[in-house]
């Protein structure tokens, strides 16, 4: 009876450090997912703020091509904002731009809160 008590407890302890852990994890690969999503973005930035230099202004007349690994298709406004819905937890990424001085500088907002890596940050 003994031992059964301790097995018991055993197994107990693995459970509940499951489920602690479980939502960290779940929370850690949603971010993961975002920080991807910004990597595949870079070139679309890039070329965003290229388009600003060449005219003054955001357009949005151009494809967005090669997000195929995404799994996501971005949509790109008009203010040259670049926005991505989905993921593990229906994650929300909005990536701005605005122009300091000549050059364009990249905001960021990530819904839920939780799923913001640190790389994300607001622009002041």
């Amino acid at each position: 009876m003994k031992h059964f008590f301790l097995g018991f407890l055993g197994a107990l302890t693995v459970l509940i450090a499951f489920l602690l852990a479980m939502p960290l994890y779940s929370d850690y690969r949603a971010r993961s997912e975002v920080v991807q999503w910004m990597l595949a973005l870079e070139p679309f930035q890039t070329a965003i703020a290229q388009q600003y230099a060449k005219t003054g202004k955001f357009d949005a007349s151009w494809k967005l091509e090669g997000t195929d690994g995404l799994g996501i298709k971005p949509v790109v406004t008009d203010d040259g904002v670049l926005i991505i819905q989905g993921g593990r937890e229906n994650q929300l990424l909005v990536m701005f731009p605005k122009v300091v001085g000549n050059e364009v500088r990249w905001g960021c907002w990530v819904g839920p809160g939780k799923t913001k890596p640190s790389r994300c940050q607001p622009l002041p």
